[in-house]
């Protein structure tokens, strides 16, 4: 008569040791790549914001000087929240002559692609 032994397993074997760790590594592989893109997503957000403000204090300054402004393009510098921006006006005529539009187009002074980050445009008419 042959006897058969049984023993008592317990705990786990190393396969699936290895398993549940490569399974732990792939999830935290997805997790790091996540939390990274979701910084840079937050840093982008943030450069465009600073950019918008920096167009709408353009915009502001050209209303407040109350003066007709003139058709071309004028380039120039301004330094906001401690980073040098770049900003370019159009100005462009319209159907009605007492009204120009105006573009303002902000970029980082030190940016080598030169993107623009924001553009805003309004309308200034002759007082």
């Amino acid at each position: 008569m042959k006897r058969i032994c049984r023993i008592n397993q317990q705990g786990f074997s190393l396969i699936e040791v290895l398993i549940a760790l490569a399974v732990l590594a792939f999830a935290l592989t997805a997790l790091m790549n996540t939390a990274g893109s979701a910084a840079r997503n937050t840093a982008h957000l943030q450069e465009k914001t600073f950019a918008h403000w920096a167009a709408m204090n353009k915009m502001a300054e050209l209303r407040l000087t109350k003066a007709f402004p003139k058709i071309g393009i004028k380039e120039g510098k301004s330094k906001m929240v401690g980073r040098e921006w770049r900003w370019e006006v159009k100005t462009q005529e319209t159907p009605e002559k007492s009204m120009r539009r105006v573009d303002v187009r902000v970029r980082r002074l030190d940016d080598p692609k030169d993107t623009s980050l924001a553009l805003v445009t309004g309308f200034l008419s002759k007082q």
